[in-house]
């Protein structure tokens, strides 16, 4: 099973609340309960803000949004005790976002690899893993299936076809087969390869604040 410590996501601005004046911290929570309706839960509020968000791509927007959710938490929604279920699916959605964000950087710098050279297959391994991490935290099915799917791919590009067909299947039970999409033909290419993972990494755990895995600074 996948390990990661997860502390809690500090303040999109970098720093914590307590260091501002009453003043200031009452401004900023103004700023991000911007349409809020009075009445209304302010916290599902900012967390449907940060899913819309991530729906949309927009995922530096999500990832502030999701630290904001935090602060709102304790600010306005009774603090992380009273509301630990919040809390926890927050700071799970803030994981998931760093890596979605860092399989993306991982693409824009094997962009500019040649495909054959080690350290593109490193780049690609190392999306792989991660994608195969946050694909296995309790998300909401939507997203869930979202961050799946890049899992398949990226497992397919390192050369694992059995962990991608693993989560190609597992898709396969939670998606009607109308919505399928390309699933079947990804089944078909990793059981064409035998369904052998060819380049894994020696450790599935992973530090939540770096993104490097634990026990092993270097990907093989």
């Amino acid at each position: 099973q996948n390990q990661a410590q997860q502390p809690m996501p500090r303040s999109s601005s970098g720093s914590s609340t307590t260091a501002m004046s009453p003043e200031q911290q009452k401004e900023a929570l103004k700023r991000m309960m911007d349409g809020w309706t009075p009445g209304t839960d302010p916290v599902r509020f900012k967390m449907n803000q940060f899913a819309e968000s991530l729906e949309a791509g927009k995922l530096q927007e999500a990832l502030k949004q999701v630290q904001e959710s935090l602060q709102v938490i304790r600010q306005m929604g009774g603090g992380p005790v009273e509301r630990e279920k919040e809390t926890q699916t927050c700071v799970r959605y803030a994981f998931a976002i760093k890596i979605v964000i860092r399989i993306k950087a991982l693409d824009a710098e094997a962009s500019a690899l040649n495909p054959v050279s080690p350290e593109y297959s490193k780049k690609m391994l190392e999306s792989a893993v991660l994608s195969s991490i946050a694909a296995e935290l309790p998300l909401t099915r939507k997203h869930q299936i979202m961050i799946a799917r890049i899992a398949v791919e990226r497992n397919i590009e390192a050369g694992n076809y059995g962990i991608a067909a693993k989560v190609i299947r597992g898709l396969m039970e939670v998606i009607p087969q109308a919505q399928q999409g390309n699933l079947v033909q990804q089944l078909m290419s990793c059981q064409q390869n035998g369904e052998r993972d060819t380049r894994t990494a020696p450790t599935n755990r992973v530090c939540y604040k770096s993104l490097v895995l634990v026990g092993s600074p270097y990907l093989k």
